[in-house]
């Protein structure tokens, strides 16, 4: 009878640490739930600010930082798992086609200041973001490096012409 009492009270032991093991177990697990459920949120919301920073950026901002917050919104996106496709190709569009705009409103002022150094940057810029676009337009662009070229030659004639009547007074 002693031998079936200790078998009874281990067996009971072992009933009860089983017991009270398997609600810890559920509660870790449950725990864990929670907190990729907090995490996913987090990412989400993250995801969210960086697509609102996006828009704001793209109004407001130049082509590098617009870029720049595109690559951040399409990484933090990735992360919580809403990434489109679509969006980032649309937002990466009006990027460029933002870009595109400014860089010819450069090259005119540029022209109209005699500026012709920097509007040759800009006619580059506006060049290689008009092809990621695949609105390039060669015939626009020769007009375009023609113009600058010849106002840089009547501007070099024009200093040396000035030159010139300085040294013969």
């Amino acid at each position: 009878m002693i031998a079936f009492t200790k078998i009874t009270n281990i067996s009971a032991i072992f009933f009860l640490v089983i017991t009270l093991m398997l609600p810890v177990k559920a509660f870790g697990e449950t725990e864990q739930v929670e907190d990729d459920k907090a995490r996913q949120k987090l990412l989400r919301r993250t995801a969210n600010i960086s697509l609102w920073r996006l828009k704001v950026v793209i109004e407001r901002d130049g082509f590098y930082s617009a870029r720049s917050a595109l690559n951040i919104w399409r990484s933090n996106a990735k992360d919580a798992g809403t990434f489109d496709q679509n969006k980032f190709d649309e937002f990466k569009k009006q990027i460029y086609e933002k870009s595109v705009s400014s860089n010819m409103k450069c090259i005119e002022k540029c022209l109209m200041d005699e500026n012709y150094t920097d509007a040759k940057i800009c006619l580059y810029w506006w060049k290689t973001h008009s092809q990621v676009l695949d609105t390039f337009d060669p015939v626009k662009h020769d007009e375009l490096k023609k113009m600058i070229e010849e106002g840089k030659e009547k501007k070099k004639q024009l200093i040396n012409t000035n030159q010139e009547s300085m040294k013969s007074d």
